[in-house]
């Protein structure tokens, strides 16, 4: 069994009985929050504290775009007398800790039937150590993760210094946001809703690490001088001898786009191959002849950093 190194009073948190009495007073309901269809996703773990305590903890999830999310824990010890102690608690959202407090019989009856998924401890997400200190400087403040589907456009093979490596990323739900984690041990930070919107991403041609080669739509034309032709109410500028993006090195035509009213889009970065892309970490890309889209993952490889420093 894993062992964390908290201990009980650090996970099950005591409210004054004030806290409880005020709220009832103002008619403020302080229960548990029931969706309607009902609970529909569990993730367990079971750990050992520093002081002798056996743990059992959960995320529970249901609701509308899964808005209504319970942590909730059972903790067991046996003292020197043999007696058993057990502290149970609950708190709103996915936490790190509970108040201590006893789980209502209905909300065990309704997560009763709920087939469990894995939550991991912070040390299982490759990387951190028990502590959430990642090996690169950075820390993560959670003590859990959970590990999510990989969009459909990292599940190509990434291209790098090594063409051996064929695995698939990994992402991963941590407290800070999500930790995708790519073959080579390089690495992006995001927020969540920037996950949900690359789950919409369809897959690109070619993928550089983070940075992404899509096969253009539509067709970027030229005049007779050479000149690229941007679409109405758009400015074309023209970079023939490459441009950068991050740490990423594009040797080829590339074209930004920018809107006379709005700015700079998504996918406002285009490629006009052959061209090659060169990183620090991936190595070489090589793209053949075609128009491309360029787009970055959003987020960022260098968590919480400036200037080589923790923020």
């Amino acid at each position: 069994m894993m062992r964390i190194k908290r201990n009980i009073n650090d996970l099950f948190l005591r409210r004054a009985s004030i806290i409880d009495a005020l709220y009832e007073a103002n008619h403020i309901d302080t229960g548990i929050e029931y969706p309607l269809k009902g609970f529909h996703s569990l993730y367990e773990t079971k750990f050992e504290t520093m002081d002798g305590y056996t743990v059992h903890w959960a995320w529970v999830i249901g609701g509308y775009g899964d808005g209504i999310k319970y942590t909730v824990a059972v903790a067991v010890n046996e003292d020197e007398e043999e007696r058993e102690v057990v502290k149970t608690g609950w708190e709103r959202g996915h936490k790190s800790y509970v108040l201590e407090r006893p789980v209502p019989r209905e909300f065990t009856n309704s997560i009763r039937h709920l087939v469990p998924g894995k939550l991991f401890l912070i040390d299982e997400v490759p990387g951190f150590d028990v502590d959430g200190n990642h090996r690169d400087g950075w820390f993560s403040k959670g003590l859990f993760a959970l590990k999510l589907s990989v969009p459909d456009c990292l599940t190509i093979n990434v291209e790098c210094a090594d063409p051996e490596l064929v695995i698939q990323p990994e992402c991963w739900r941590i407290k800070e946001g999500v930790f995708i984690v790519f073959p080579d041990d390089t690495y992006r930070l995001m927020g969540f809703m920037d996950y949900l919107a690359i789950r919409r991403w369809e897959r690109p041609m070619y993928r550089q690490g983070d940075l992404m080669f899509f096969g253009l739509q539509w067709s970027i034309e030229f005049d007779d001088n050479g000149e690229p032709i941007p679409p109405l109410e758009y400015t074309f500028y023209v970079y023939p001898e490459g441009y950068s993006v991050d740490r990423h090195g594009v040797d080829g035509l590339v074209l930004v786009r920018k809107s006379n009213a709005e700015g700079i889009y998504e996918r406002d970065i285009f490629l006009v191959g052959p061209a090659v892309a060169r990183h620090p970490e991936h190595g070489t890309l090589e793209i053949p002849e075609g128009q491309y889209e360029i787009a970055m993952l959003p987020g960022t490889s260098r968590p919480f950093r400036s200037g080589g420093r923790l923020d």
